[in-house]
């Protein structure tokens, strides 16, 4: 993949995620990279996706562990899928490959057209313990680059592309480097909040994001902003957000094959398997990217979530967010937020901020 040229690439790289712990390792770490999953649908793109991202990373120094012995390793554990990857699988894999770290990603969703969007979730994880190292979601148009004049506009996706694996690369860098700030377009006026007064997230914390129920068209999009949501809680607290994979693992190990069949007491013993004290859950009331406001199309979302005290199953902490992309405008049109990955990762950061975190 051909990188695109972009001025606003590392900044904007570095402000997509949050305060990651500094690093103590190698400086040419070992990764084990896992096949991206794919939230719209695309064959190869996700493939692609992930080889330019090894590319631009090997050029940070860092090592991967070869593809057949990834598979090798996968087959010995009898893992078919990753989706359902448990700690002590992350474990074996350290083990069979000598690996330092787990790169796993997400495409949350792709549009093509004359003004293409792409927005990709992906994080570092520290084997074996499997800690989160480094968390980011990047959302991207092709109109962002656009200046008053119509100048800088990306027209073709895997153009795009590009600019979206340089930003992932830049901010999952493993080598050590500035504590980042916190997001300056995360606003404070939550329609509603509430937060008990011993309730406290932080990095000495581990913490489950559930899948988020949808009441939206959309099937797909209560699992998005679940990743969404727990790329936050790191970002934002720096909690240590118990994976997807390692969530499914536990849930299906107990025999559940939904999110509505987790009772209080299953839930706890989750809580307890995976060293969590606290849950997230909540609803996601709308999710659209179609709303029109003076002849402009935006995206609008609303989502409430709540913190569950998994040793005495009480509510600990709870928020409701609703916001529109022209929230953010400002003069001459800048700020309106066009993409609607872009403003779920500002709800997910505000939701979480105002859990009082």
């Amino acid at each position: 993949m051909k990188r695109v040229a972009s001025m606003l690439a590392l900044a904007a790289g570095l402000s997509c995620c949050g305060a990651p712990p500094q690093l103590d390792g190698s400086p040419a770490p070992l990764v084990v990279a896992l096949p991206f999953r794919d939230l719209t649908g695309g064959a190869g793109e996700a493939s692609e996706l992930l080889e330019g991202l090894k590319a631009a990373l090997a050029e940070r120094d860092v090592r991967f562990v070869p593809p057949d012995d990834v598979e090798r390793a996968l087959f010995a554990r009898r893992i078919r899928t990753t989706d359902s990857l448990s700690r002590r699988d992350g474990e074996a894999l350290a083990a069979e490959t000598g690996a330092d770290m787990l790169l796993l990603g997400t495409i949350l969703s792709r549009e093509g057209g004359h003004v293409p969007s792409l927005a990709v979730s992906a994080r570092l994880l520290e084997l074996p313990s499997g800690r989160r190292l480094r968390s980011v979601v990047v959302p991207l148009r092709g109109d962002d680059f656009e200046g008053l004049l119509g100048l800088g506009l990306v027209e073709r996706p895997e153009d795009l592309a590009d600019e979206v694996v340089a930003r992932l690369a830049a901010a999952l860098d493993p080598r050590p480097g500035e504590a980042r700030q916190r997001d300056p377009s995360v606003r404070d006026d939550a329609l509603q909040r509430f937060s008990a007064d011993d309730f406290a997230l932080d990095a000495t914390q581990r913490v489950l994001v559930l899948p988020l129920v949808s009441r939206t068209p959309d099937p797909f999009a209560g699992g998005l902003f679940s990743d969404v949501l727990a790329d936050a809680c790191f970002a934002v607290t720096g909690a240590q957000v118990v994976e997807r994979s390692e969530l499914v693992a536990s849930l299906v190990a107990s025999g559940v094959r939904s999110v509505a069949d987790v009772d209080p007491d299953l839930l706890r013993a989750v809580g307890e398997a995976e060293g969590a004290r606290w849950a997230l859950e909540g609803s996601l009331d709308l999710f659209a990217d179609d709303v029109i406001i003076e002849g402009e199309r935006l995206p609008e979302i609303e989502a409430s979530v709540r913190v569950l005290d998994l040793s005495t199953g009480r509510i600990a902490a709870a928020a409701r967010v609703r916001r529109r992309g022209d929230d953010f405008h400002r003069g001459l049109g800048l700020g309106t937020v066009h993409d609607v990955v872009d403003l779920a990762t500002r709800v997910a950061r505000e939701l979480v901020d105002s859990l009082g975190a």
